[in-house]
């Protein structure tokens, strides 16, 4: 599924057709939110990382096991909590008693797509563990780097911080987001859908679209490249706007993150 050529409208059109085949493979587990999975899709092919910021039991952990299946990729899931510390999550060095020398045993965090659930439970020192593998796609072990599975998606969800036990995530950690959304309490005819379609199959049984996980594929799924200034927008970006002084007062945005998505 990775794409690298002109911006032709034929190779326009098979982007546009990917994204519409992977959004309806997630329709099929979660049902009446084709706005919320389109945005998270987006955010997916462009190589970002997406904050769910919701209530418990709206289908979270399902999406982001859907998205793993269907491009054919790994997931893993980690439950952020107080004494989780930064080696559970990026893994670390472990003696290996037959050949008498450390070797390198991967975290959770090596996967496609990784769900940190719960995330502002961690302590900011644990929370910064996600740092390097969302900006850079690799984690440092002992002085050596690590590359990441390629696609790397990282799913977050956050608890209100007037709940016990939580640590408000440091602006520079949000920032690695591309965008936060909540998913939000299904209609009452999509409750009955979801309870109608469980009687046949489980919602996971969506057969995987592309093999981007598997492939090796790296940086973002699907990267089009116009050529000359044709369809360039030329307009100044949102977050550009954003951090001119005499247009605003109040701390402009740092570049792309959660209050520009």
């Amino acid at each position: 599924m990775s794409i690298s050529e002109h911006g032709t409208p034929s190779s326009v059109a098979l982007v546009a057709r990917g994204i519409d085949a992977l959004t309806g493979n997630l329709e099929r587990v979660i049902v009446g939110k084709r706005p919320e999975l389109e945005r998270a899709v987006a955010v997916l092919l462009a190589g970002g990382h997406l904050l769910l910021q919701d209530v418990p039991g709206v289908g979270k952990t399902v999406l982001a096991r859907a998205m793993a299946r269907s491009i054919g990729g790994t997931f893993k899931r980690v439950q952020a909590t107080p004494d989780l510390l930064p080696s559970d999550i990026t893994g670390g060095m472990v003696y290996d008693g037959g050949r008498g020398t450390l070797r390198f045993v991967a975290g959770p965090v090596f996967a496609n797509v990784v769900l940190a659930d719960e995330l502002n439970r961690a302590t900011p020192r644990t929370q910064s563990a996600f740092l390097e593998a969302m900006g850079e796609a690799q984690v440092s072990v002992e002085g050596t780097a690590y590359p990441l599975p390629q696609p790397f998606f990282l799913i977050a969800t956050l608890n209100p911080l007037e709940h016990h036990g939580t640590y408000p995530l440091p602006e520079g950690q949000l920032d690695r987001f591309l965008a936060s959304m909540s998913l939000g309490y299904p209609r009452l005819e999509d409750e009955v859908e979801v309870i109608a379609r469980q009687q046949v199959a489980h919602p996971l049984d969506c057969a995987p679209l592309a093999t981007g996980g598997a492939g090796g594929a790296r940086g973002p799924l699907i990267n089009v490249v116009c050529g000359g200034d044709r369809g360039r927008n030329t307009d100044p970006p949102r977050g550009h706007a954003r951090r001119q002084p005499p247009r605003v007062g109040w701390v402009g945005a740092a570049g792309p993150g959660v209050g520009g998505a």
